[in-house]
């Protein structure tokens, strides 16, 4: 296998991996307009979230105008652009792994400031309904030092009390 045959199958693979975490986020009721952004998706010890930007879920949005979307449980469908638009529109419906609105309950909102741009929501959900999903687990030492090595050199933000403790 050739290098650049190598570094085509390993990107494949790599995002195989990380599509697991992410999920699409539609704010387009809240937003008046089509937005959609995306989400990781993070669990805390036994807290459950998805870690998305402050400009993409905005602090007057109201939860029930948000829907997330979850990726399929087939493999990602790899092909050049060519190769799409060559194929019949029908063909490519017919391998497609529709995902559909999720309902998902947000028990409570972090947001940072505008600088950083991210929001965290917390998830309510069963650990019955959570196996459905792929959280990224961060420990406590992980979360320390992704925090020193983002702020060293710099202060900080302050962080709510209400926040997981990892994340301060």
């Amino acid at each position: 296998m050739d290098d650049r045959t190598l570094e085509e199958e390993a990107r494949k693979g790599i995002t195989e991996a990380v599509s697991w975490h992410i999920m699409a986020i539609d704010v387009s009721v809240a937003a008046k307009n089509p937005e959609i952004g995306t989400g990781t998706l993070v669990q805390v010890e036994d807290r459950l979230f998805i870690l998305t930007c402050k400009h993409i879920v905005k602090e007057d949005y109201d939860d029930k105008d948000l829907q997330f979307f979850y990726r399929g449980t087939k493999t990602i469908q790899h092909g050049t652009k060519e190769d799409i638009l060559q194929t019949p529109l029908h063909e490519l419906d017919k391998n497609m792994d529709k995902a559909f609105p999720e309902k998902l309950i947000i028990s409570n909102r972090f947001y940072s400031n505008d600088v950083e741009d991210l929001v965290l929501l917390e998830l309510k959900m069963t650990p019955e309904e959570a196996k459905r999903y792929h959280f990224f687990r961060l420990s406590d030492e992980k979360m320390k030092e992704a925090r020193s090595d983002a702020y060293s050199g710099h202060s900080s933000p302050p962080i709510p009390a209400s926040c997981p403790q990892q994340f301060r």
